[in-house]
């Protein structure tokens, strides 16, 4: 969408359960016509409604009635590094 831009974001641990994010930077890479309010206006939408998922998915898995389930047909890359994970470490699942 914006290819004449980059962006860089960072989250700061403030405690074991919270963090910070920082500040989005984007800057032009010298294209004509590159318009950086549009760019950050996007990344920062995209990056608040990305907190607002992890969030939720942190107060689902910090629920009492959470449990631990199998993973979807879609999680496949998600099931492969769990799986590498724990070849890595030593356990079996």
């Amino acid at each position: 969408m914006f290819q004449s831009c980059r962006f860089v974001s960072s989250q700061n641990p403030t405690a074991s359960c919270g963090s910070k994010p920082g500040c989005p930077n984007a800057s032009a890479s010298g294209a004509p016509g590159f318009h950086p309010p549009a760019a950050v206006g996007s990344w920062d939408a995209t990056t608040r409604q990305d907190w607002r998922t992890c969030e939720r998915s942190q107060l689902g898995v910090s629920s009492r009635a959470y449990a631990r389930g199998p993973y979807s047909p879609r999680e496949g890359i998600s099931a492969a590094w769990d799986r590498e994970f724990l070849r890595a470490i030593g356990h079996s699942r």
